[in-house]
Parts: structure tokens; C-alpha cells; sequence
């Protein structure tokens, strides 16, 4: 009996085996051990993960010049100096000529808060998902007779779940869901900017639009850009830090060593 055991463990050990290095979780010291899980996109990225990249990325576009200038680029080649331009091509040349310039005059004044053009909106937004990883424009109006539409930019940290929605299942990360966990709507800060006390709306899916490129399947919320390289900037910014340090350090102080 235990010469069989033996003939059939023989046997086994010995047929060759498609066995992947990369499969393996414990690398019996060889690599070290990747702190990773395999779920959903929306677990993955979850609001306090989201938040603190972006909290870097708007960090180091303010102090780190590299940082700043990828920014610059990304809005350079993405919408250009003078955005995205709407031609109408309809085959009524007077219709395109006049619907061509009423769209030039509303771009002027689109902007909800009336401080910049659309081209303007444009280029902040693309700075916006670049950074941030995402942008929010909310459609409404500037509440005259007649009522003209407008475009209110809203930046990312406004758009959160609300007390009342945070233990709900239908509700992540400040976008509502339906029962089949397709976004309906955003729960958006309304609050003027700077207020003690926030003021969340929820607004639907039709009247905002979400200015982002999601990187995986299921998720919900956009992430910068820089998420891939960010401890590697962060290290690079320390070394910087600590070089200048021993710089001035040796500038400051004069060692002089005695011997015989």
C-alpha cells in the first residue's frame, strides 16, 4: 500500500506543471509581497482614496513645476487656446451664418457666474480632469425673462454624499444609482462657496455633465491623472527638499578639520 502512495506521488511530481511566477502571492522572499485586492472599481477608488489623490495632484500643481506645466500641456492638446468650436454645417448657409454668430455671442456670456467665455470653461475644465480626474458642468439658467441657459462649473469636492445618503446602497461616492446601479443623479454641494453649513442637491443625471475618462469597468468617479506617478513626484519633491537642506547647510557653515 505505501509502495502505491508512493508510485502515484512520484508520478504527479514529476508530470510538468503550467505554472505562472506572476500567480504566485508569496514570493518565498524573492519580490516583495504587493499590497492589492481584486474587487470593483467603486471599492478600489473609494471616496477617501479618490480624495487624497486628488488633494496631492492639486498640491504639487501648485508648488511643483513639472506638475504644473503637464497641466498646461494636457489643456493645450486636448481644447487648445481657443476650445472646442461648434461650426454649423446645415445646408442653409444663412441659417449657419446666423446660428454661427448667436453661438458666438452666448459663449461670451455662458459661464453661470459670468467671469469666463466658453473657451475659458473649456480650458478650466480640461485642468480640472487632468488634475482632479474629473470635471462637473451643472445646466441651469440665469433666471431672467426670458430664462437664457447657462453652465455652472462644479469642481469635484462638491459633489458628495449627503448625510441622509451615506448609508445608502443606491448612493456612491456622491452619485445616485437605480436599482440596476446605472447613475441617475449627483448629489451636488449648493452651498455658497466658503458657507459653515453645506447644502446638497440632488440633481439628475440630464442636467450635469460629468467631464472625465474612467480608466476601468463599473467605476464611478473620475481620478487624476497623476495617480500612477504621484509617490514618485512626492519622492522626488522630498529629495529636492533635502538636497537644497545639505546645501545651505554647507553654505552656511565653514568646517575646518586640524590634524597634526
Amino acid at each position: 500500500m505505501l509502495t502505491a502512495i508512493r508510485n502515484v506521488i512520484a508520478r504527479l511530481t514529476s508530470q510538468p506543471r503550467a505554472m505562472y511566477e506572476a500567480g504566485k502571492r508569496w514570493m518565498g522572499g524573492k519580490r516583495s509581497f504587493i499590497d492589492a485586492l481584486y474587487r470593483d472599481a467603486r471599492f478600489d477608488a473609494d471616496k477617501a482614496t479618490r480624495a487624497e489623490i486628488a488633494r496631492k495632484a492639486r498640491y504639487f500643481e501648485a508648488n511643483n513645476a513639472i506638475v504644473n506645466r503637464l497641466a498646461d500641456l494636457f489643456e493645450q492638446y486636448t481644447v487648445g487656446p481657443n476650445g472646442i468650436t461648434v461650426i454649423p454645417s446645415s445646408s442653409d448657409e444663412r441659417f449657419n451664418q446666423g446660428a454661427a454668430s448667436e453661438f458666438a455671442e452666448w459663449c461670451k456670456r455662458c459661464d453661470f457666474n459670468g467671469q469666463i467665455s466658453f473657451q475659458g470653461m473649456q480650458g478650466l475644465t480640461s485642468r480640472a480632469q487632468f488634475i482632479d480626474g474629473e470635471g462637473f458642468w451643472l445646466k441651469t439658467s440665469d433666471m431672467g425673462l426670458p430664462a437664457e441657459p447657462r453652465l455652472q462649473m462644479i469642481e469635484s469636492h462638491r459633489v458628495a454624499n449627503p448625510e441622509e445618503a451615506v448609508k445608502s446602497s443606491r448612493s456612491h461616492d456622491g452619485v445616485a444609482l437605480d436599482s440596476y446601479g446605472r447613475p441617475v443623479g449627483f448629489w451636488i454641494d449648493t452651498a455658497f462657496p466658503g458657507a459653515v453649513n453645506s447644502v446638497y442637491q440632488l440633481k439628475p443625471s440630464a442636467d450635469v455633465v460629468h467631464i472625465w475618462e474612467p480608466s476601468r469597468i463599473g467605476q464611478l468617479r473620475g481620478m487624476s491623472f497623476l495617480y500612477p506617478v504621484l509617490n514618485d513626484v512626492h519622492d522626488l519633491d522630498d529629495l529636492g527638499i533635502f538636497e537644497m537642506r545639505a546645501a545651505k547647510a554647507s553654505a552656511d557653515t565653514t568646517t575646518v578639520i586640524y590634524n597634526e
